[in-house]
C-alpha cells in the first residue's frame, strides 16, 4: 500500500533550466566543449559541495581551476537565483495528493541554493511532511544510503513510497532498495503514471 509521495526538487518541483544553462554559460566563458563542461559539473566538486564537505566558497575555487577561469566568474549561486522558478503546475498536484498521502521531498542540492530554494517555496513548504536535502545529511543520490536514510526517518518501508526525479541514475537507485520510482517527463505522464498505482 502506497502511503508516500517523494520529490526531487530540481527538475520536477523547479523547471530544468538552470543546469544546462549554467553549463552553456560555463562552456562560452572558458572555451571549454559543453560534454566536457558538463562532466565537471556533475563531478566530484559537486559532488562534494551537495554532501555538504565543502563550502560554496571552496566550490567555486575548485570549478575555477578545473575551467581555467575566474573564481569570480563561477557564478554557483549567482546565476542560480536568477533563473530558479518554480515548477507551479507541480505544487498545485502536491496539494492533491496531501490530502491523501504523505508528502516529502529528497533533493540533492548545496547548502547556497537551498536557502534560496526555500524562500521561493513559500507556503509551499508546509505541503512537505519530509524534507531530505543532501547537504544537512552528507549523502547523495543516487546511492543506496540516502534513499534508507530517508525511510528510516519516515518509519516506511520501500515498497510504501512513491518517489519521483528527471535523473534516470537517481530512478534506478530508489528502485535498488524497493522503492516504487518513476522517470519524470512531464506532469501529464506523472499524473497517468500515479493514476496507475495510487488513489488521488
Amino acid at each position: 500500500m502506497i502511503k508516500c509521495i517523494m520529490f526531487d526538487i530540481g527538475g520536477v518541483l523547479m523547471e530544468d533550466f538552470h543546469n544546462e544553462y549554467y553549463c552553456d554559460y560555463l562552456s562560452r566563458l572558458s572555451g571549454m566543449p559543453f560534454d566536457k563542461t558538463k562532466d565537471i559539473i556533475n563531478g566530484r566538486e559537486v559532488s562534494l559541495g551537495n554532501m555538504g564537505m565543502i563550502t560554496k566558497y571552496e566550490l567555486e575555487m575548485r570549478l575555477a581551476e578545473r575551467l581555467g577561469i575566474k573564481q569570480s566568474q563561477v557564478k554557483w549561486f549567482e546565476l542560480y537565483k536568477k533563473h530558479a522558478k518554480l515548477n507551479k503546475p507541480m505544487f498545485w498536484l502536491v496539494k492533491r495528493l496531501h490530502r491523501r498521502y504523505t508528502t516529502a521531498y529528497l533533493s540533492n542540492i548545496d547548502r547556497s541554493k537551498y536557502e534560496y530554494t526555500l524562500k521561493l517555496f513559500g507556503p509551499y513548504l508546509e505541503l512537505f511532511d519530509y524534507k531530505f536535502a543532501s547537504f544537512a545529511i552528507g549523502m547523495q543520490k543516487p546511492y543506496n544510503a540516502i534513499y534508507n536514510y530517508a525511510l528510516a526517518r519516515m518509519h516506511m518501508d520501500a515498497g510504501e513510497v512513491v518517489f519521483i526525479d528527471n535523473q534516470e541514475d537517481n530512478v534506478e537507485g530508489a528502485r535498488e532498495v524497493g522503492m516504487n520510482a518513476l522517470l519524470f517527463k512531464g506532469i501529464e505522464e506523472l499524473e497517468r503514471e500515479l493514476g496507475r498505482i495510487t488513489r488521488f
